[in-house]
């Protein structure tokens, strides 16, 4: 077993959410992380994304990203990859890690993401923002009232194809309420606390605004 200090975990997708995950556990010095990414910080993203300006337009988000986390904590333990979530790489990639999280706005990934949590036994964080809305559960905690398989992805949404599309503009607020409370429940899970998003799904409504919390159990158990 790794002490917390020495919990790696792999952020895949630098954007809205990961950005704010990736500031958090930083600043915390709980954790070294990994980020990965393929794309480029583009002109939306510098106003939306905290951990970009416009003069890392251009740039690979994974570059512009360290860069800036680094200035915040120079000692800080960052590896980056600049490759999108494949099929071919999604299993190697995942595998070092104690703990998997979902910053992507991409169901494809996200599906591969928790395949390969599911294979390896690795605690799988999912997050979604649409909107003012937002989504975050804990997949592939063992939790002894559901018997031997945990909960994941599939047991919410069962195919790429039957997630939810959504297409209102994203907005910076949701995308710090909600990577902030990912980011909570990873300190929760290097620290031993009790995690608050196993076998949940928590949405997040900044219109209204409000928080529900959705339980759910394995498909093949459910009654």
């Amino acid at each position: 077993m790794r002490s917390k200090k020495n919990k790696r975990v792999l952020i895949v997708g630098v954007g809205g959410l990961g950005t704010v995950i990736a500031r958090e556990l930083v600043l915390t010095r709980q954790c070294s992380i990994s980020l990965i990414d393929g794309d480029c910080v583009s002109r939306e993203d510098a106003y939306r994304q905290i951990l970009y300006t416009n003069a890392d337009i251009g740039k690979k988000k994974v570059d512009a990203a360290r860069a800036r986390l680094k200035e915040m904590r120079p000692t800080a333990a960052i590896e980056t990859f600049d490759v999108f979530l494949s099929k071919e790489n999604a299993s190697s990639l995942v595998s070092s890690y104690d703990i998997v999280i979902d910053a992507v706005d991409n169901a494809q990934a996200e599906f591969l993401m928790n395949d390969a949590c599911v294979e390896q036994g690795k605690p799988f964080l999912y997050g979604a923002i649409h909107g003012l809305r937002g989504q975050v559960a804990l997949f592939n905690v063992r939790r002894r009232r559901f018997g031997s398989r945990p909960t994941n992805l599939r047991d919410v949404f069962s195919t790429p194809e039957s997630y939810p599309r959504f297409t209102p503009r994203t907005t910076g607020p949701i995308a710090i309420v909600t990577g902030s409370m990912m980011a909570l429940e990873i300190l929760r899970f290097i620290s031993g606390k009790t995690l608050r998003f196993v076998d949940a799904l928590c949405e997040i409504d900044l219109e209204l605004p409000q928080i529900r919390m959705f339980r759910f159990r394995p498909r093949s158990i459910s009654t």
